[in-house]
Order: structure tokens, then sequence, then C-alpha cells
């Protein structure tokens, strides 16, 4: 991995604070590679997801773990893009702490419902 020390701090900072937020087992809640079963898009109601950006990863997979599915993780190596610019910026690193804090605080000391993003115009079909 040819990544920059900074996003390798932010990848590990960032999953270490869903995992402790979130209470998920899973190394790499932000991972853009996954395979769904249709099954499971159905058991989370994908309809019903608003996140965006890289926090919609996120949102994914904690879904899939409050409905009790299973998530397995294979480490594949991503090396730094050698063209093209990330998607990255502050609003998105913003984003994602804000909702995942949200989501870790309902997790907490709401009525101990699966973490659901804030209200929003629901997201155009794909």
């Amino acid at each position: 991995m040819n990544w920059p020390w900074f996003r390798v701090a932010l990848s590990r900072g960032g999953n270490l604070y869903v995992r402790v937020l979130l209470g998920i087992d899973v190394r790499d809640a932000t991972a853009g590679y996954r395979v769904f079963r249709r099954t499971a898009l159905e058991t989370i109601d994908l309809g019903s997801v608003r996140s965006t950006g890289y926090v919609f990863q996120t949102d994914l997979v904690t879904r899939c773990l409050r409905a009790g599915l299973r998530v397995r993780e294979v480490p594949i190596a991503f090396v730094e893009r050698e063209r093209g610019d990330s998607k990255m910026s502050g609003a998105v690193a913003v984003e994602s702490l804000q909702r995942i804090t949200l989501w870790g605080l309902r997790e907490r000391w709401g009525a101990g419902a699966p973490p659901a993003p804030p209200a929003g115009p629901p997201r155009p079909p794909t």
C-alpha cells in the first residue's frame, strides 16, 4: 500500500472510531468493495437508506450486522490512484463523523434501534 501517512491514519482512526462507537466487529467499515446478496439488501430495506458518500458503506455494513447477517471480510491490497482525484474532502469527512457520532449516541442512549440516518430526501433510484 503506497498511501501517504495521513491517509493511513485517517483510515485506521476512522475505522477504530466506528468500531468503538457502533460496537461492530468489522475491520474496515468504509470498504467500498463489497458484495451483497439480493436477500441481504431486501432484509436491510435498501430503499430506506438515506446516507451518501463514504458513510454509505458504514451504514450498509452496520445494518447487515444489526439484522443478524454474516459479514465476511477478505483483505485486498489497495494502492493510491495514479490518475484522477479522490472524492474524499473535508465535507465528506465531516458528514461521516457527524453521522457515525449520531448513530453511536442513538445506539447507546436512544431506543436501542439500529442506527438510521437523519431524515432527508430519498436517494434517487439507481
